[in-house]
């Protein structure tokens, strides 16, 4: 397990990223895309619209509408679907299958009636399910406070959090694309929470603050609820709220929210968790008091906080800050870069806009005549290490230890590593790399000491896993 990391925020120590690309989207009608998942090519987002002209000219009627749009990796529409029925107008819960499908819920404003809509490839309705009215046998008159579709062993479901009124207690039913309804039983947790698709077992977890712990409640369909508590480091230091999580391909999950001292002072904090619950790392963000929405980046990770968009790398590094704005719909990603969602402007123009950020942290590569000629010559802290026409640059932290990326022949980031000091040396140098019969990477190099007498070195090897997980750092005598 790795060590708890805390972090007070100097942000400014590194350059800011800028505003990359804006697109808008929609007509002339009063709309907003609400929510939005992030795809391999592009987004898949979800709101409400009144327009029937620009983007949407090929609706066949008027009035308001549930709407759902497909969104290419340039940034451009690729279709449109559009419901409405019965007073429902406004969809959520975007949802993307693996095997290139979409769902979604078409509800009301009080998101207690609703359907449940399945689209093919090309937007195209495929299924639709109805909600029914009383989804929790215990109290008929439970409310639904989250939503989100799930694939599991058993099929697809649609999981709804429910929250009692008189106990107080919350549940979860899984809406099966037949129309039949399972519970998983009652548990007490933050009707707050997050509720947020899970792994390919088909469960959900149910995120919330249980006295100042972050409690994790795993839920599955005929499976009792199982809670597993969080703390954050530091001397009384808890959680207020969880405002948003995410499940990355890994299987760890990423999340940010409010926290609170013994005195009462508000932070914030982004936590993740390994796909075997260990924590990875902790931080406390003690200059941004109110981190709302969460992204994943093609470097880490980004957060909306008090009008400022936070990047950090996958171990919680800070990289960059950069004004942000008011606060925006949904923080989502667009190829790698944070996307913030946006509802702007004035009727008679395309509101629903998605600015994109550039990722921070970005390595700029050395000139490709610089370039070793082989990956077993030593080459200074900062360049890179050439690597069967891939590259792994080394980023120098001084004590914090040695970043390593691993870039592809196409410029794309496949990964970054930090590989710490585990000594008392002053400094890690990798001076080559090799690739390991598991399409792994082995690192050599040294730990350097400085000295009376001048500085030691003592030699050190590392072995990452093809995904960049650290397997090994060890120092040799």
């Amino acid at each position: 397990m790795r060590l708890f990391a805390v972090c007070l925020l100097a942000l400014a120590l590194l350059a800011s990223p800028a505003l990359a690309q804006e697109y808008a989207y929609g007509g002339t009608g009063e709309e907003a895309l609400l929510e939005a998942v992030s795809l391999r090519d592009g987004l898949f987002a979800v709101g409400t619209t009144a327009s029937a002209d620009g983007d949407l000219a090929g609706r066949t009627r008027s009035g308001e509408s549930g709407w759902a749009l497909r969104i290419g990796e340039d940034g451009q529409r690729l279709w449109d679907f559009c419901s409405a029925k019965s007073g429902m107008m406004i969809m959520c819960a975007p949802h993307a299958y693996a095997d290139g499908t979409f769902s979604l819920v078409l509800t009301d404003e009080d998101g207690q009636r609703g359907e449940w809509i399945e689209l093919n490839d090309r937007g195209r309705q495929r299924a639709r399910v109805a909600i029914p009215q009383t989804l929790c046998a215990e109290d008929r008159t439970a409310r639904i406070i989250a939503m989100t579709a799930c694939e599991g062993e058993k099929g697809r479901y649609l999981a709804l959090l429910l929250e009692h009124a008189g106990s107080g207690a919350l549940c979860c039913t899984a809406l099966s694309q037949d129309g039949g309804t399972c519970g998983c039983g009652t548990f007490y947790g933050d009707a707050q929470g997050v509720l947020l698709a899970d792994d390919a077992d088909g469960r959900v977890l149910h995120l919330g603050a249980e006295l100042g712990t972050l409690a994790v409640t795993r839920l599955c369909p005929g499976v009792p609820p199982q809670t597993h508590t969080f703390s954050l480091p530091g001397d009384g230091v808890g959680i207020a709220c969880v405002s948003d999580a995410l499940i990355a391909a890994d299987g760890s999950l990423a999340l940010c929210g409010q926290s609170v001292t013994a005195d009462q002072k508000s932070g914030g904090f982004l936590m993740r968790l390994s796909a075997e619950e260990e924590v990875l790392f902790a931080l406390t963000l003690e200059d941004h008091p109110m981190p709302a929405h969460l992204t994943e980046t093609d470097t880490g990770y980004a957060v909306y906080a008090d009008g400022a968009l936070l990047q950090f790398d996958e171990d919680g590094a800070p990289l960059g800050e950069t004004e942000a704005g008011e606060m925006p719909l949904d923080l989502t990603s667009l190829n790698g870069q944070a996307a913030l969602l946006t509802h702007e402007g004035e009727r008679r123009a395309k509101q629903a806009v998605l600015h994109t950020v550039e990722s921070a942290g970005r390595v700029e590569l050395p000139e490709e005549d610089a370039a070793p000629e082989t990956h077993a010559t030593p080459v200074p802290q900062k360049g890179y290490i050439a690597l069967d026409g891939e590259k792994l640059i080394c980023s120098d932290g001084g004590a914090g230890g040695v970043t390593v990326s691993l870039v592809d022949a196409q410029g794309r980031m496949r990964f970054t590593t930090r590989t710490p000091i585990h000594t008392a040396a002053d400094r890690l140098v990798w001076e080559s790399a090799s690739r390991t019969e598991d399409g792994g990477i082995r690192l050599s190099g040294y730990y350097e000491t400085d000295g009376a007498d001048g500085p030691s070195r003592q030699r050190a090897t590392a072995l990452l896993g093809a995904d960049g997980v650290l397997r090994e750092l060890r120092a040799e005598d």
